[in-house]
């Protein structure tokens, strides 16, 4: 009898759990985004150090899912870039 190791790679997806929900690190993300901020001040306001795992947990899935976009989104990497909550992300600031 064979064995045999099976590996699943997955992009972040850390904000749809098996349910489809949104994850509660996505969920905090409105909640401090008052108007236009910069991934920096986000990062701040939920005092976050580590920027990978920010953008991987909270940022990545937060865009995907709709709660935040960006307000210069044709230049995603432009040191002006800031977010702001989207109409779907102003739900999960009256959770």
């Amino acid at each position: 009898m064979g064995c045999f190791i099976l590996t699943i790679r997955r992009k972040s997806g850390a904000f749809v759990q098996n349910t489809g929900q949104v994850t509660g690190q996505v969920q905090r993300l409105p909640a401090v985004c008052e108007g236009p901020l910069s991934r920096s001040e986000l990062q701040e306001r939920l005092d976050l150090k580590h920027r990978d795992s920010f953008n991987e947990t909270y940022m990545q899935p937060a865009l995907a899912a709709g709660i935040i976009e960006m307000t210069i989104p044709d230049k995603p990497h432009s040191s002006k870039q800031k977010y702001r909550v989207t109409a779907k992300g102003r739900i999960f600031r009256r959770l």
